[in-house]
């Protein structure tokens, strides 16, 4: 039988889902790659994410406010390989829980509403798409405080 070397720890990986993998989601990996414990691996996929798609022209804007840069960013789709290899999903909204469930029952509890780590209603952080960049800034600000959150309840023992 071969065991794990006593250091050797088990991987931890969070992943973030949002619809597109244009806007919410990669924001949300970058904040958390900045904030979170470095023990913790992120990443971030789209429930109906185009492969190869670029962040929408607004995310990269109000994202360079919080020091964030989307411009190389590429949209993922979601795999069940990255599901299964996540410690953590994290989703923006009911329905991106809902057709995770719907696929794979047994990661239910793996799944987590990003919002609900600072208080938004119904858990959920809507789409910001839309005609104004400051409503993509004051997501990004809700995004930023959740991960910051999450950064923190993931480094309690």
């Amino acid at each position: 039988v071969i065991r794990p070397a006593p250091e050797m720890t088990i991987p931890v990986s969070v992943v973030f889902v949002c619809t597109g993998n244009m806007c919410r989601s990669p924001f949300a990996e970058h904040v958390f790659r900045d904030l979170g414990p470095k023990s913790v691996d992120a990443c971030s996929a789209g429930i109906a994410a185009v492969p190869g798609g670029a962040a929408t022209p607004m995310s990269i804007s109000a994202a360079r406010r919080f020091g964030v840069y989307l411009s190389r960013h590429r949209a993922r789709p979601l795999e069940e390989q990255i599901l299964r290899r996540a410690s953590g999903i994290y989703v923006f909204e009911h329905r991106h829980r809902t057709n995770i469930e719907r696929q794979f029952p047994d990661l239910r509890s793996k799944i987590h509403l990003v919002g609900t780590f600072v208080g938004a209603p119904d858990g959920e952080i809507p789409d910001p798409l839309g005609p104004s960049e400051d409503r993509v800034v004051r997501c990004y600000e809700i995004i930023e405080r959740a991960c910051r959150a999450l950064s923190e309840r993931l480094q309690q023992p």
